[in-house]
């Protein structure tokens, strides 16, 4: 899957590859600064999410929802900014003869948070039935002290 629309960056060694490449060269040296830019607001805004997502895990009681709300969100803002430099409905449009790996993965990403849910699930469930069966032998065993005191003050 290619994410670049430009000049090839990896090409056979032929001889118009090089033409192109040369003749481009001038203006992707103005870029440089650019992406440089980009790249540094892209790491530090990580960095900014990574110390907020902390210190709100810290506060909200339910860790779980709060990353189906930050994937939630992520995808939100994901789907805008892509939409921003290609508006156009028509170049949204699936056809057959479009690769559909995005669609695969975006099924595949479910199924895993799907998984990962049902196993969270499962363990809770297994958690309570332990802390039953723990609260039903703690207070049988209080019962059973309950009755040995009264047959110790009766003799």
């Amino acid at each position: 899957m290619t994410l670049y629309k430009g000049i090839a960056v990896i090409t056979t060694h032929t001889k118009s590859s090089h033409q192109t490449a040369a003749t481009s060269k001038s203006s992707t040296d103005a870029d440089w600064i650019k992406g440089s830019l980009v790249l540094i607001v892209a790491y530090s805004s990580l960095a900014a999410f990574y110390i907020l997502q902390t210190s709100t895990i810290k506060m909200y009681p339910a860790p779980i929802t709060l990353t189906s709300l930050t994937c939630l969100s992520g995808t939100l803002l994901s789907t805008i900014m892509a939409a921003i430099p290609d508006h156009k409905a028509s170049s949204w449009k699936l056809s057959w003869n479009t690769i559909l790996a995005p669609m695969y993965s975006c099924l595949g990403a479910f199924l895993v948070v799907l998984g990962l849910y049902a196993t969270l699930w499962g363990k809770k469930k297994d958690k309570e039935k332990k802390s039953s069966m723990d609260h039903g032998i703690s207070q049988q065993a209080n019962e059973i002290n309950l009755e040995n005191k009264k047959e110790n003050e009766i003799h």
